[in-house]
């Protein structure tokens, strides 16, 4: 089988996706020679009306379609916005440290802006299949147009050959509901919702009629979203009516019941393990593992998270499920193709990929199991838990590297990686179909990334990283003091392009990446920067 790069012909590169992934592996491909003198073309596929992905915001239009994305009106990140920055690129001046949703969606902009990758991008235009074409010995990408805004589908279903298909069409898509008895009930009769619906708090009952002294809002799950919708009801008003309790169901919670200064209270509770079946004459129920129970919930927000999706891509290039062993001591012989031990998504994460990037032709030998070549095909910002703009600028120039170079890709090292990775989860708890990954791991992530393709992450990186928790805490206490302003007035000022939105050079990008780092520092209240 031949290499990507075998004749002169110009090579074509298709991203899925137009998200934070998706634009900035559009920029990786327009910095490179290849696409200046004219090697290379680029488009990438967007199925919504614009660009942004996650960010770009989107009311759920039915109960039960899932919405396009999941942003809430309350949203603000979870990283300070100096650690989860594109290398090069700061957010514009003066930006809170924690900045809301539309912050970051006018920096998604100015990136697209600064960088001129619009004219790249074609929206409305959703991938429905990537097969690899034997005869072509490339990718045959088929799209269909979407409907828009106003009703109209525009274009018609084609195909387009690709030499390299980056996905990036994000992890945000395909609601993850629990299996707890009883839960899908619940969710049918629309007294549990997924968090992906949520946009803000519903109105409060009516004051007139019989007094109503409580409101149970359920909130299942212990990540970011569930944290929030948590802080969102307990921030709302109470009244000689009502008072909201808010009850927290985790894995770790410890039972535990703690009033609020406005009235309000929570409840901490352990995981649920039986949601009651529903009745006119009975108040809907739930017990927790513990053992309680909780009578007269009025509604259940599961926020427990969003399962991988690549629909696009058929069975014998991903299969659903949970892979087999990687385990070849069961008399499988030197050079064999072990079956089934190709690209498996598990809705947790996907197996088996090089540096959570590449496909591996797993088998028990080198030979390639894959009947495509593994630089040909890319998944970007698949890892969580991370600062995913550096992330996917590391990974996109690794995929660029490779595929201009494909001798970089060592088929037994990475399929030694591999198992080796495989094995590590299975030690720490994790079973075949459920990987984990260290939170520091990211920033050692483009260290292992071919040579030269990645910009190096600052040391300080890390460290803000790891304190990001206290850091966010004392920024809120900042937001509420109302001291906030001063943290970051003029900060990033210097050499600010108002017109093109972005750094006048990179000498004063990287003058701006260190006052914020400063600052940082400043509100941690630690003057160390080492």
């Amino acid at each position: 089988m031949s290499t990507v790069l075998t004749n002169t012909r110009k090579k074509t590169i298709a991203i899925i996706g137009a998200g934070p992934a998706g634009l900035c592996a559009l920029k990786s491909v327009l910095e490179r020679e290849e696409y200046k003198n004219g090697e290379w073309e680029v488009t990438v596929f967007e199925a919504r009306e614009d660009v942004c992905g996650v960010w770009l915001p989107a009311e759920p239009t039915t109960s039960t379609t899932p919405p396009v994305m999941p942003m809430y009106d309350s949203l603000t990140t979870n990283l300070p916005h100096p650690v989860m920055s594109f290398p090069g690129f700061p957010f514009p001046p003066e930006t809170p440290l924690f900045p809301k949703a539309a912050a970051v969606l006018e920096y998604l902009r100015l990136y697209i802006q600064f960088y001129d990758l619009r004219s790249h991008i074609r929206l409305n235009t959703r991938v429905a299949n990537v097969d690899w074409n034997k005869e072509d010995e490339r990718w045959a990408v088929e799209t269909t147009p979407e409907t828009t805004r106003d009703g109209e589908q525009q274009g018609h279903r084609e195909t387009t050959p690709a030499d390299l298909v980056v996905v990036s069409n994000g992890h945000y898509s395909s609601p993850r509901f629990p299996t707890t008895p009883g839960v899908r009930e619940w969710v049918e009769k629309g007294v549990a919702t997924h968090a992906m619906w949520y946009r803000r708090p519903p109105p409060p009952p009516s004051t007139q009629g019989p007094p109503r002294r409580e409101i149970k809002i359920l909130v299942v799950g212990a990540g970011p979203s569930g944290q929030d919708l948590v802080a969102d009801f307990l921030s709302l008003p109470t009244s000689d009516s009502y008072t909201y309790t808010v009850i927290h169901s985790t894995t770790s919670s410890a039972s535990e019941s703690v009033p609020q200064p406005n009235g309000n209270t929570l409840l901490r509770r352990p995981c649920v393990s039986l949601y009651h079946t529903l009745a006119s004459n009975v108040r809907p129920t739930v017990t927790f593992g513990n053992g309680q129970v909780e009578a007269g919930i009025d509604h259940v927000y599961l926020a427990t998270g969003y399962s991988y999706s690549c629909p696009f891509l058929p069975p014998h290039i991903l299969k659903e499920g949970c892979p087999p062993s990687l385990d070849f001591e069961d008399g499988t012989k030197q050079g064999e193709v072990v079956e089934g031990k190709g690209l498996w998504n598990t809705g947790y994460s996907m197996h088996h990929l090089a540096r959570h990037v590449w496909p591996v032709p797993l088998s028990s030998s080198p030979c390639s199991a894959l009947p495509y070549p593994p630089t040909s095909l890319a998944f970007l910002a698949l890892p969580f838990l991370v600062a995913p703009f550096p992330l996917v600028d590391a990974q996109a120039r690794a995929v660029l590297a490779a595929f201009l170079d494909p001798t970089l890709f060592n088929v037994e090292k990475e399929v030694a990686l591999v198992r080796e990775r495989y094995r590590e989860a299975l030690g720490q708890g994790a079973d075949g179909g459920k990987e984990e990954r260290g939170s520091s791991e990211q920033f050692d992530y483009g260290d292992f990334l071919p040579q030269g393709s990645h910009h190096r992450i600052p040391a300080w990186h890390l460290k803000i990283y790891e304190a990001k928790t206290a850091l966010r805490q004392r920024w809120r206490a900042f937001e509420k003091s109302g001291d906030w302003n001063e943290c970051v007035k003029g900060v990033g000022s210097d050499g600010w392009d108002e017109q093109r939105g972005g750094y006048e050079t990179e000498e004063s990008a990287r003058a701006a990446e260190k006052l914020w780092e400063d600052v940082c520092w400043n509100v941690l209240g630690d003057g160390r920067k080492a």
